[in-house]
């Protein structure tokens, strides 16, 4: 095989590596739909789409995992994912509950991520509701931190072992099914420069198969040729 059929073929496969890779970020950007984890129903968590909001009353962690880390397939190591349990209201819809001003009409999300800064900040969040919860009936104020966020929503992992450890925690924080969302939010926002690195890798691919189509061609008339 020649050289320049190598390359043809390298640039090929580099290119259906990068398709792949960004097919799905890609989609979510160019379909538009962002979800608000505040002003949501949960019915908005049955397929993927942009999620932004502000994380205010966070029910607990429910696993860690370490898992290895990619970019287009390429390892860069391992990281530990946290995944939480959120409640959907913000402050302001909670402080309206508490006055008496509306429903809360709440729901939880599975939220998940490998940020050590935003891991400590939930932390801290949890913390604030702790000291909130032991001393609600003395008068104590709400927590009015919030932490804001973007992500995307994704189906959550049908793997026995996390489905168990999950189920087996809602079970026991007493929650239903149907009061958790079925999609859940993946942390960490979905860069543009995906789309561009998605058609950029399509344009690669159709250059890489042009290009080894027309080597083996001419390949094959020379041969020809010289028969």
């Amino acid at each position: 095989m020649k050289a320049r059929t190598k390359l043809f073929l390298f640039v090929l496969f580099a290119g259906l590596i990068m398709t792949i890779a960004c097919f799905e970020d890609t989609m979510l950007l160019l379909g538009g739909r962002t979800v608000d984890l505040n002003n949501s129903e949960i019915t908005d968590y049955e397929e993927g789409a942009l999620a932004t909001g502000s994380l205010y009353y966070p029910v607990g962690c429910m696993m860690t995992q370490e898992t290895s880390s990619s970019i287009a397939f390429i390892p860069t190591g391992k990281v530990t994912k946290y995944i939480y349990l959120m409640c959907s209201v913000g402050h302001d819809k909670y402080d309206a509950y508490m006055n008496g001003d509306e429903e809360l009409n709440d729901f939880y999300v599975v939220f998940s991520t490998y940020d050590k800064d935003l891991i400590s900040k939930i932390d801290g969040l949890s913390a604030e509701w702790d000291a909130y919860l032991a001393d609600e009936a003395a008068g104590a104020e709400i927590p009015a931190t919030e932490i804001a966020f973007e992500g995307k929503l994704v189906p959550q992992p049908s793997e026995q072992e996390y489905t168990e450890a999950r189920d087996e925690i809602l079970t026991k924080w007493g929650f239903k099914p149907a009061e958790v969302a079925t999609y859940m939010i993946e942390e960490g926002k979905v860069p543009e420069w995906v789309k561009y690195l998605f058609f950029g890798g399509i344009a690669a691919a159709l250059i890489g198969l042009a290009g080894t189509v027309i080597s083996a061609v001419s390949a094959l008339r020379k041969k020809e040729t010289v028969s």
